[in-house]
């Protein structure tokens, strides 16, 4: 501004002049409203959907992903369409690709649905609080009120009550896509390349992120990716007795 004019800056708060004017104040204390507003709806999220999951059996992709873990446990491929299971009244037509199952037993070996229930709660939580620590330090740098606001905008989401509902894995992949992003900018395609291929568990999630390799020039790490998805996709074959060629075919 010219001459005797107070310029705020975007920092919503600092100020290049005596005094902050009235509309930064405004703007700096419905950041905080915003900020806590979504702060108490995440944690509301997070209750109401664990007290579905756990009190109530509502958690009805988790039971679908034990019954096909079940299965490929016994060394049946979950998909009747590929291999049909010896019991009919059980039949899993599984639609995850076939490294997801090897995956799976992080989360149902050896205790099943009641072991994946805590395994799962405990990961996304752990995924919300690296999504926080993500979004405070993305925009942190125009100061607190954004810091706040960037740290709830993850616990806010409107999808995660029925990620902790249905026991899905969509939180814990978008956190490992976060940590690819964070190892690709540290320069750690290996580490990077493992965290996508995790996230590749939810493929219409963490696929699109594969192009940021190409980008940042660290095919490497999408190589080390594809390699362990290759391998684990092999070892899902090979343990059900699939052939690749007729999973490949369906």
């Amino acid at each position: 501004g010219g001459a005797g004019k107070t310029a705020v800056n975007l920092r919503f708060g600092g100020i290049d002049g005596p005094v902050i004017a009235p509309t930064a104040r405004a703007a700096l204390a419905a950041l905080w409203i915003v900020a806590a507003l979504l702060a108490l709806q995440g944690g509301y999220k997070l209750v109401s959907g664990t007290a579905a999951a756990w009190g109530r059996d509502k958690d009805i992709d988790l039971q679908y992903r034990a019954n096909e873990y079940a299965w490929f446990r016994e060394g049946v491929y979950p998909n009747a369409n590929v291999e049909p299971p010896p019991d009919p009244s059980r039949a899993s037509y599984s639609v995850y690709p076939p490294y997801a199952f090897p995956m799976m037993a992080v989360f149902f070996e050896p205790r099943g649905l009641e072991q994946g229930r805590i395994v799962l709660w405990t990961l996304s939580v752990a995924g919300l609080l690296w999504l926080a620590i993500a979004g405070c330090g993305t925009l942190g740098p125009w100061g607190a009120a954004m810091a706040a606001l960037g740290a709830a905008a993850a616990l806010g989401i409107s999808g995660n009550k029925g990620v902790f509902g249905l026991g899905q894995f969509s939180i814990l992949c978008v956190a490992l896509i976060f940590l690819q992003m964070s190892f690709i900018t540290r320069g750690r395609p290996v580490a990077a390349g493992l965290c996508w291929a995790l996230a590749m568990l939810k493929p219409h999630i963490a696929l699109p992120f594969a192009a940021l390799f190409l980008f940042r020039r660290q095919t490497v790490g999408l190589a080390t990716g594809l390699v362990l998805l290759a391998a684990l996709s092999w070892l899902a074959c090979a343990w059900t007795g699939v052939a690749i060629g007729d999973l490949i075919h369906h």
